[in-house]
């Protein structure tokens, strides 16, 4: 994360009350969710492509 982020993020936090250090914590945790939910994603696709691909030849 770069300095915008993270001042984006303190500035945020102090609309609703709470200090810089809660706000980049919020931050981080929603950036690992996000994370964890695009491995997911990635994971059914590769599943979803093996199986579409069962049965048929190498190209080459």
């Amino acid at each position: 994360m770069d300095e915008d982020v993270l001042a984006e993020a303190a500035a945020e936090a102090r609309v609703f009350g709470a200090g810089p250090a809660a706000a980049v914590d919020e931050l981080v945790r929603g950036l690992l969710g996000q994370s964890a939910d695009w491995q997911q994603s990635i994971g059914e696709l590769g599943c979803a492509l093996t199986k579409a691909t069962e049965g048929r030849p190498l190209p080459g």
